[in-house]
């Protein structure tokens, strides 16, 4: 029987994958196309994958310094982004 952690640190790398193949998708579509558009969200989807990082370095690795980092980084990142949006 698998733990509840468990299916925590599951769950946090999968969606961390996630994040990761779409940012790279978006990436590409970015490079190739230049819509700005395409840079807010790169930008949201790198906050996102900061956030979905700082889960798995608390769940996982336990690290208290590196989750804070790519927490602020990770909010300030997609702040940034939506704010962009908005104007």
């Amino acid at each position: 029987m698998v733990n509840r952690e468990e299916k925590y640190k599951d769950a946090g790398i999968l969606v961390q994958i996630v994040i990761t193949v779409a940012l790279i998708m978006f990436v590409l579509l970015y490079l190739i196309s230049n819509i700005s558009s395409f840079a807010t969200i790169v930008g949201m989807l790198v906050g996102l994958l900061l956030l979905a990082m700082a889960f798995n370095n608390h769940v996982s690795f336990k690290r208290k310094y590196f989750t804070l980092i790519y927490l602020i980084v990770g909010i300030v990142s997609f702040a940034i982004s939506f704010i962009g949006y908005i104007k």
